[in-house]
């Protein structure tokens, strides 16, 4: 059995009609794309992360007139696409009947289910996987409420930026006035795992009751609290209900993989539709060893830290091979082996010391 069905104008009549509205005006000019982005986004129930693509289109995208063609024909389709999101129905027996289908082929449910409070909203959920023509294999998800007559759901948000999604959560307490959030946590692909979480406020509006709050500007504050010689290269893993995160941290010449910096504890709060950044926890993992441990020792884990990041690394010219051979003769590499026996026979009564030159490699 199909798990959906279009509104009383129908999927195809809706899309036809936005295309027809909008597709005439693909033309490789600024007011085009002004336009195709405007229709885009009053269809869309994520305007920030279509505004934030957009930004990055400016900033990196083909401007050439063939790839604004490109971008006005993509809003346009997107816009389409959305529209006809709008008028889909399903109800919850059947949500795992099938995909709400709405921008992936060859679709499938990862699971479904709903969040509610305690005297409050309920809202239904489904999570996807499947492919976009744009992306490739990729996820997405949509939220979804029920209407007056309590068995039929229609859609009221969805994205499919990221690779992954998570069960939706409910954001942090109520604030005043009664204010709910909920957050869909999402990750991008690729080695850095970066967040594609989406958080929305709930609003009164009948039609559009999901507002897309600002859950991303806050990465802009980041650097700025960290210790110097700290950053963020990743996703964060964030706790929503509690309004906090955390994540590892890296050092300037770490391995992506590997980050040696310690971590960090985030604090945030909802204001003004975005969340903020208030509170910032580092533990470093130098300092924290610095305070713990005798100075040689901590010197010698540095330069043992130093040779085994450059002796791993490749010398593809002249150049590169004269880095690594100077940064190898600075640390005194040639000599890190010997200089780690000697401090374990200097410190041989302290334990503590011993296990610390042990897990940095003193053999």
């Amino acid at each position: 059995m199909r798990a959906w069905s279009a509104g009383a104008s129908g999927i195809a009549a809706a899309v036809a009609l936005l295309l027809a509205s909008g597709g005439a005006a693909a033309q490789p000019a600024s007011p085009e794309v002004t336009n195709a982005l405007e229709a885009a986004r009053t269809a869309s129930p994520v305007p920030l992360s279509l505004d934030r693509e957009q930004a990055e289109w400016r900033e990196y995208g083909d401007q050439t007139p063939e790839g604004t063609t490109a971008r006005i024909d993509e809003l346009t389709e997107r816009a389409a696409r959305d529209r006809a999101g709008w008028a889909l129905r399903t109800t919850p027996a059947l949500l795992a009947d099938g995909c709400v289908p709405i921008a992936l082929s060859d679709c499938h449910t990862v699971s479904g289910g709903y969040v509610a409070r305690r005297d409050g909203p309920t809202l239904y959920w489904q999570l996807q996987r499947g492919v976009t023509e744009t992306q490739g294999i990729g996820g997405g998800f949509v939220l979804l409420e029920l209407e007056a007559d309590g068995t039929t759901l229609r859609p009221v948000a969805w994205d499919y930026a990221g690779y992954i999604y998570g069960q939706p959560e409910w954001a942090g307490d109520e604030g005043e006035g009664g204010v709910v959030h909920v957050a869909v946590p999402g990750v991008h692909g690729g080695t850095g795992a970066h967040n594609a979480d989406v958080v929305f406020r709930l609003t009164d509006d009948a039609d559009r009751p999901l507002r897309q709050i600002d859950n991303f500007s806050w990465r802009d504050d980041l650097d700025a609290r960290l210790p110097r010689g700290l950053e963020v290269w990743k996703g964060v893993n964030f706790a929503y209900e509690a309004l906090m995160a955390e994540t590892s941290l890296w050092r300037s010449n770490d391995a992506n993989c590997c980050p040696t910096g310690g971590e960090a504890f985030l604090d945030f709060e909802i204001r003004d539709d975005r969340l903020a950044l208030t509170g910032l926890q580092a533990n470093d993992a130098l300092t924290a060893m610095a305070e713990r441990v005798p100075a040689d020792v901590f010197a010698w884990a540095q330069r043992r830290m130093t040779c085994d990041h450059w002796a791993g690394e490749e010398g593809y010219d002249a150049e590169r091979a004269a880095r690594i051979d100077a940064a190898l003769s600075q640390a005194r590499c040639d000599a890190v082996e010997a200089d780690g026996q000697a401090l374990r026979r200097a410190h041989a009564d302290d334990e503590a010391v011993l296990d610390i030159l042990a897990r940095a490699g003193a053999m």
